[in-house]
């Protein structure tokens, strides 16, 4: 938390916006350190196409199996 205080600097925030109810969302003093908003944005993307792509498997391999005979 230190470094990231002394990076930052005295600067203010920065308002990004106000949501209907006045809420004020503000911008971060300094940019990530880790990740970039690019690289978020397409493991995001990866992860919806992995997620689409293990449930078209499952609702393939369940139109597949013979379905079980019901007991009376």
């Amino acid at each position: 938390m230190a470094k990231i205080a002394k990076r930052a600097g005295p600067r203010p925030y920065r308002s990004l916006g106000t949501t209907s109810d006045g809420v004020v969302i503000l911008t971060p003093k300094v940019a990530p350190t880790h990740f970039k908003a690019g690289e978020i944005r397409r493991i995001i993307a990866r992860l919806k196409r992995e997620e689409a792509d293990r449930e078209a498997r499952e609702a393939t391999a369940q139109a597949r199996a013979p379905s079980s005979p019901k007991k009376a």
